[in-house]
C-alpha cells in the first residue's frame, strides 16, 4: 500500500520538500478535522513553526505527496518534535485530480506551544510556506493565511539575515507581503525587524 504525507506548512513548497527527499507529485487538498496554527516550538532553534490541532470543525489546506519507506524516515527526522498520525481518507477533499489509494499521514506537534518573543515566528519560514502555496495559486495562499491561528503572536522579520535553515534564496517577496498585508494586516504591522 502506498503512503502519502500531508504537508500544511513548509512541506507545501516543492523546493523545501526536495531538500529533505524526493517525493511524488504534490496534490492540493483540504483535510477536514485539522486546524493549522503557529503552535510548534522548536526547542533547539528557539523558533515557532506551523503545526495542526485536531479539531473536528476545522479545515486545513495543503498538499499530499507520496513517500516511500526510506523517504518516510527522512521526513520523520525533519519533523522531529511531531508525532506522525494517520488521516482517515474520508476527511481528505482533493482540489485537483482524484484521491489516490493509500495510507495518509500528518505530522502533529507533540506539544502545542504558542510563539513568544523568545520563540517567535520567523519571516524566512513564512516566505517558504507562502511561496509553496503560490505554486497552487493566489486563492490557495489566501486560504492558508486565513485559516491559520495565532498570527498575532511574536513574529520577526529576518529577511536580511534568514535564520530558517531551508529558507528560499528568491522568494516572491512582493506577492507574499501583499497577501500578508491584506489578510493579517495588524499582525503584519507588529512584525519586528531584525
Amino acid at each position: 500500500m502506498k503512503n502519502f504525507i500531508f504537508g500544511y506548512g513548509s512541506l507545501i513548497s516543492t523546493e523545501s520538500r526536495v531538500r529533505t527527499a524526493n517525493t511524488g507529485d504534490a496534490i492540493p487538498v483540504r483535510v477536514h478535522g485539522l486546524q493549522r496554527a503557529w503552535n510548534f516550538h522548536n526547542k533547539v532553534r528557539k523558533r515557532n513553526a506551523l503545526g495542526v490541532i485536531l479539531n473536528g470543525d476545522s479545515v486545513c489546506n495543503g498538499i499530499i505527496t507520496e513517500v516511500n519507506e526510506e523517504t518516510f524516515a527522512d521526513f520523520d527526522v525533519r519533523e522531529e518534535g511531531y508525532n506522525r498520525i494517520e488521516i482517515d481518507p474520508k476527511n481528505i477533499e482533493v482540489l485537483k485530480d482524484s484521491l489516490p489509494e493509500g495510507n495518509f499521514w500528518v505530522y502533529v506537534p507533540k506539544e502545542s506551544i504558542l510563539p513568544t518573543k523568545d520563540s517567535p515566528v520567523e519571516q524566512s519560514y513564512v516566505d517558504v510556506v507562502i511561496t509553496g502555496c503560490l505554486e497552487f495559486g493566489e486563492d490557495f495562499a489566501q486560504e492558508l493565511i486565513n485559516s491559520t491561528l495565532y498570527w498575532d503572536h511574536a513574529w520577526v522579520n529576518d529577511r536580511k539575515n534568514p535564520s530558517y535553515p531551508r529558507y528560499l534564496k528568491n522568494p516572491q517577496l512582493e506577492r507574499i507581503d501583499t497577501h500578508l498585508k491584506t489578510f493579517v494586516p495588524e499582525a503584519f504591522d507588529k512584525r519586528i525587524d531584525l
